[in-house]
């Protein structure tokens, strides 16, 4: 029995060494800080969080591109449920905005969730472009334009975050300080 023990991890070590090399493997397609740390990589990471105005993320259009789910003009959640639009159509067609209009939307309503990611993926674009800045060495962000992104920045995070305050009330503040490690998604949503 103790052969058998033995041969067992030298089986499990002989393993652990021979895969560590194939699952140590880099990603593809993701962009690293330090191709990111540029004036060039802020400015795009700054379009990506500015593009969040329009509300398309590809992690909520599961059938197709839903933009009016979740794009800053909020005629959805502000003129159809304010009365001052109508949906049009029949019942059937878009029950998500029929139910808000009436005003009796169920918790599992897909606009609402879709507005949620959408504020939240703005929120997290903005903190990419605020936690990037610090990290750019090579003098083509000077401190000057690093102000003026920086305040642009934060003027799109709270942008996203009175959103989110206005459509959901108690919502957790997310800055460029959290993270997922640091706070394992416990984030305080318990003021307004």
């Amino acid at each position: 029995i103790h052969k058998l023990i033995a041969s067992g991890f030298l089986v499990l070590i002989i393993t652990g060494i021979s895969c560590k090399r194939y699952l140590d493997v880099p990603p593809t397609g993701v962009l690293s800080n330090s191709v990111l740390a540029t004036k060039g990589g802020v400015d795009g990471l700054l379009i990506g969080a500015y593009a969040m105005l329009r509300g398309y993320n590809p992690a909520v259009s599961n059938s197709g591109i839903r933009q009016w789910t979740q794009a800053a003009s909020n005629w959805v959640y502000g003129s159809v449920v304010a009365d001052e639009a109508h949906k049009g159509s029949v019942s059937y067609d878009q029950p998500e905005i029929a139910s808000m209009e009436s005003y009796n939307t169920n918790p599992v309503n897909q606009y609402l969730d879709d507005k949620w990611i959408s504020l939240y993926a703005g929120v997290q674009r903005a903190n990419d472009v605020l936690n990037e800045i610090p990290l750019v060495k090579d003098g083509s962000l000077s401190e000057s334009y690093a102000k003026e992104v920086t305040a642009e920045t934060r003027f799109l995070r709270g942008f996203f975050h009175l959103e989110a305050a206005k459509m959901f009330r108690n919502v957790p503040y997310v800055d460029e300080s959290v993270t997922y490690s640091a706070v394992h998604g416990n984030i305080s949503n318990s003021t307004p």
